[in-house]
């Protein structure tokens, strides 16, 4: 994807002391290095202690109504937790589709419906540079002439004005095989297979969490202005409203919600997303003018379990789903590779020939493994999975950048995955010793304990 998404380490200086942490991802960029609260935002979960576990996949319900209007934003929310050990699986809830009843539907979703699209990949939809030929009228007649069911983007008109919309998501087992885009969004179509379980999700995303903030809940409801120069930074991903991707989360919920407390902020939102845009995705927006009480609408909203889907949505087509279609591509099939590459699309990106996954790391485990069976063999994927591991490794110890001194101290989430691979841990089955969490999948329900051990 787009040096936007990459993922940022948190620097702040609060107080006159400098924290670093690792943080919140999402919205960075190329140039700069993002800063962050040291407790609580993170782009898989905020700060927790005690064990702790949450369904994978979709929970309490989802978007299940919206309207097809212009283009709107939302954010989500949810707070940092501590609490002791409890364990679940699977998706919960429901995340029903307007206009279906509660099921798949095929072709767009802007209303944060389901979608089930062609598999294993339609292709890249239209829009991904930020052009288009489409007309605009509502997102959903938008999104089809795109080619996309899932995911959002800001995207050109024919006319050549710019218009966030958001797509729709996809159920499990259907997962979002999304392309990224440098305007901060990524667009895609249901895809039927390759993806992970549920509870290989969950116990992905707790990697992840750990990773990037030592402790397993989701921060829904963070959202902070940073002084970073990309606006609020906001919920589970980092999404910020001077970089494009906050504004597909708040697209989704307002097409949900039609008492959505974003909607006044709206035309100033689209004048700070349009500056950004203009930019080719390339100069993030600091200017929060016109978002009034912005960060308390957010954390209210993230009251609302609607909104806190639309974070998710959000981040299974810019990451999940970006990384999973990466690794059906290459032929891959362990939840363990497909894991490693949902991680660090959320902490290194997609673009940046510097350091990110599709730019750089893919080519470097390419080049260092040589050619692979087709399809490869399990042993092809090990080895294959090896360097792509040691070359996300190397990178995290560089010096040479902002961007990667950051990551310097942050290289224990890349051992974790060598040692499941030193293990065959490829179905994520096994326990995983993380940090000072013992995860692992109990009476297939996925479980966190902190201060726990595997056997």
């Amino acid at each position: 994807m787009s040096p936007r998404l990459r993922k940022r380490h948190l620097l702040l200086v609060a107080l006159g002391t400098l924290a670093v942490a690792a943080g919140a991802t999402g919205c960075g960029d190329a140039s700069n290095t993002g800063n962050g609260p040291s407790s609580g935002s993170g782009s898989t979960g905020g700060s927790s202690s005690g064990a702790s576990s949450s369904g994978s996949g979709s929970s309490s319900g989802g978007p299940t109504s919206g309207s097809s209007g212009g283009s709107t934003s939302g954010s989500t929310s949810g707070g940092s937790t501590s609490g002791s050990t409890s364990s679940a699986s699977g998706s919960s809830g429901n995340g029903s589709a307007s206009g279906s009843s509660g099921g798949s539907s095929s072709g767009s979703s802007a209303d944060g419906g389901a979608s089930s699209g062609s598999s294993p990949d339609a292709g890249p939809p239209m829009g991904l540079n930020g052009s288009s030929t489409c007309t605009y009228t509502d997102d959903a007649s938008f999104c089809a002439c795109l080619g996309a069911n899932c995911g959002g983007n800001t995207v050109k008109d024919a006319t050549g004005s710019w218009h966030a919309v958001y797509c729709g998501h996809c159920d499990a087992p259907s997962y979002c095989a999304a392309y990224g885009s440098i305007y901060g969004g990524a667009l895609g179509s249901c895809s039927n297979g390759g993806g992970l379980t549920p509870v290989q999700k969950q116990l992905s995303e707790w990697m992840t969490s750990i990773g990037e903030t030592s402790g397993v809940t989701i921060a829904y409801s963070d959202s902070y202005n940073l002084g970073d120069n990309r606006g609020y930074t906001n919920g589970r991903a980092g999404f910020c409203t001077g970089t494009g991707d906050a504004i597909i989360v708040v697209e989704c919920y307002n097409l949900a919600n039609p008492n959505s407390p974003f909607l006044p902020l709206m035309p100033a939102l689209n004048v700070i997303n349009d500056a950004f845009a203009d930019s080719g995705g390339m100069t993030p927006q600091g200017s929060t003018a016109g978002l009034t009480n912005w960060t308390s609408i957010w954390q209210m909203s993230a009251m609302d379990p609607v909104f806190d889907k639309c974070q998710d949505y959000a981040q299974d087509a810019i990451y999940y789903g970006v990384g999973v279609r990466h690794a059906v591509e290459k032929g891959f099939t362990t939840a363990l590779t497909k894991a490693s590459f949902y991680d660090a699309e959320i902490e290194q990106g997609e673009a940046d020939p510097r350091f990110s996954v599709a730019a750089y790391l893919i080519p470097q485990a390419d080049q260092m493994t040589g050619p692979l069976s087709n399809p490869p063999t399990l042993a092809d994927e090990a080895k294959w999975e090896a360097n792509f591991l040691q070359a996300r490794y190397n990178i995290m110890k560089s010096t040479m950048w902002p961007e990667t001194r950051v990551w310097n101290g942050n290289t224990g989430r890349v051992v974790t995955f060598q040692n499941m691979l030193m293990a065959g841990n490829y179905d994520l089955s096994q326990c995983i010793d993380d940090q000072g969490y013992a995860l692992e999948t109990v009476n297939g329900m996925a479980q966190a304990v902190k201060g726990g051990s595997c056997p």
